[in-house]
């Protein structure tokens, strides 16, 4: 069951005095990458896995035009997705599918592609929906597809964080450059962070986050923060094959200590509070992808 404790707060506060309107905003982080084959799913599903283990409420949006590799890596089969809210056929609380530990996941389906089309009633009420999510979840990840198209800038651009996951491959390292270019490009003040999957050793992965560091300081004026390394462990495949995520199958594995440590630090970072309530959060999020 729901529980609106944030909305109960906010009644008692704004019965005292009208003019102060308090915000409980979900953080909204975008996980993207410059090409396929990163881990970013991956990524994704374990990390939900950690903030649901540090008590929070997470939600997963997989934002995959192509495949939906959550749903596969958590072995969950949704029976509604996106599409069907902005058609109107179930409200948000309906397309929400229930993942390992609790944690909740919306499909993106073909309602991705819709989103740019739907007029100024239903824009109405998505809004409404997505003011519920504010209230009942800590943390939204945004899974994208991989590589580089409008739809996933425009997602990541929406997003509070992005979280660009890459590897020690010349060709990934270029791609992520190529990726953080663009999001430079249409966000000055945009919070860029880097994790390095699928290294040898830690040496390695600080080597490469160094090049990417490099590149962005020198050709964009940028500062892309580090926020881990991943070491690679031939027991994810495994993990994969039996769809459970690794911090289920092996916590204790190098890959499984390095996802907690990763989210350690996601979990003690700040986010900057929104007042009023429409700028950050879910509810901000979609007026950004609308254009509001």
């Amino acid at each position: 069951m729901f529980v609106d404790q944030a909305d109960k707060l906010r009644n008692m506060v704004n019965s005292q005095n009208n003019n102060i309107r308090i915000a409980n905003n979900s953080k909204v982080i975008a996980i993207t990458s410059g090409k396929g084959g990163s881990g970013k799913s991956n990524f994704v599903a374990n990390v939900a896995i950690e903030l649901v283990r540090n008590k929070k409420r997470v939600l997963i949006i997989d934002a995959d035009l192509g495949l939906s590799n959550i749903e596969i890596l958590y072995g969950v089969m949704p029976k509604r997705n996106l599409a069907h809210l902005i058609n109107g056929k179930n409200t948000i609380k309906e397309i929400i599918s229930e993942g390992p530990l609790g944690i909740k996941l919306i499909s993106g389906g073909r309602g991705l592609k819709e989103l740019n089309d739907i007029d100024a009633r239903t824009q109405k009420k998505m809004l409404k929906e997505f003011a519920y999510l504010d209230d009942y979840f800590d943390y939204i990840l945004i899974d994208t597809g991989a590589g580089i198209t409008n739809i996933i800038l425009n997602f990541v651009f929406a997003s509070d964080k992005v979280i660009i996951v890459t590897n020690p491959e010349p060709t990934a390292i270029t791609d992520s450059y190529a990726m953080i270019k663009l999001l430079k490009e249409g966000k000055e003040d945009i919070d860029v962070n880097i994790v390095v999957n699928k290294v040898e050793d830690i040496e390695e992965g600080k080597n490469s986050f160094k090049k990417v560091h490099m590149v962005c300081k020198k050709f964009l004026n940028l500062e892309v923060k580090g926020l881990g390394i991943i070491l690679y462990d031939e027991k994810l495949n495994r993990a994969i094959k039996k769809q459970v995520p690794m911090a289920i199958e092996y916590p204790k594995s190098d890959y499984s200590r390095n996802i907690k440590l990763i989210t350690d630090k996601i979990i003690n970072e700040k986010y900057s509070v929104d007042i009023d309530g429409n700028k950050k959060g879910a509810r901000g999020f979609l007026k950004k992808i609308l254009g509001m």
